[in-house]
């Protein structure tokens, strides 16, 4: 019979990716860190704008805030503002793939024996997680594809996948096939 599994956050701590609480304060750090100016100059101009940076969710959510609150400004200097704002939310979203790509798994073993000892044709999981370790194991237990493996079609291929994976957080589209 087949089981809908949940993982909640903390799950890929055991990988080595962040919580959420701190993942805003880290993918900062990460920008302020770069040899990329463009994405130090967007950590700076965000952490001066927005308050609540540390959670990556309140920082997320308060950008898009400010970025509704100046749709229809009439003065130049909220314009401006405006457009800054979305530049630089663009940098935000490129820092974050290029961060979370740079953080290399630690070898926790929770997914793969998850993945190779649990996981069974049909069954479900439901997560809270941004990143792709989970995927990645399932892939490599034989358990999972990226083609069908998200609930809908995803490229060309027509591979089905033992295992659904629902994303709550919708990071399916922040890096490339697992």
């Amino acid at each position: 019979m087949p089981t809908v599994y949940v993982f909640g956050a903390g799950a890929s701590l055991d990988k080595g990716y962040p919580l959420a609480a701190k993942m805003g304060e880290d993918l900062l750090e990460f920008m302020r860190s770069s040899s990329e100016d463009f994405f130090r100059r967007a950590a700076t101009f965000l952490e001066q704008n927005l308050p609540g940076t540390s959670n990556i969710e309140d920082l997320i959510t308060n950008l898009q805030s400010r970025l509704q609150e100046l749709d229809h400004a009439q003065s130049y200097k909220d314009r401006e503002l405006r457009r800054q704002f979305g530049i630089h939310q663009g940098k935000l979203s490129e820092a974050l793939r290029a961060w979370l790509l740079s953080i290399k798994p630690s070898p926790g073993r929770s997914y793969e024996t998850f993945a190779s000892r649990i996981a069974q044709p049909g069954d479900v999981v439901i997560t809270f997680n941004y990143d792709d370790s989970l995927e990645r194991d399932l892939r490599q237990a034989g358990k999972w594809d990226v083609s069908h493996g998200y609930g809908f079609p995803l490229g060309t291929e027509t591979t089905p996948s033992d295992v659904l994976v629902l994303k709550l957080h919708g990071s399916v589209n922040w890096i490339v096939s697992p």
